[in-house]
């Protein structure tokens, strides 16, 4: 069963970000992971909203999800977010 992950994200050096996307491309056939959405600019209807950008993932399973999250190389990229 596919598993989805949401993330929101405030996204304050650009030129470091891209470095934690460009890891993630690479990563996205190992761990069979699809990224579905992002959005820089998602249209609010209610309440404030603290976020600079919006991700939606889609991967094979819970499992892939938790390898890639708990992998050396994600924990890595996280400095980078």
């Amino acid at each position: 069963m596919s598993y989805y992950l949401i993330t929101r994200i405030n996204i304050k050096d650009w030129e470091e970000y891209q470095q934690y996307v460009a890891q993630e491309g690479k990563e996205s056939d190992v761990f069979e992971l699809e990224i579905l959405a992002a959005d820089r600019r998602p249209l609010l209807l209610e309440r404030a909203w603290k976020y600079s950008h919006n991700v939606l993932m889609k991967f094979a399973s819970k499992e892939n999800f938790e390898k890639w999250y708990y992998s050396p190389d994600y924990q890595v990229m996280l400095k980078y977010r």
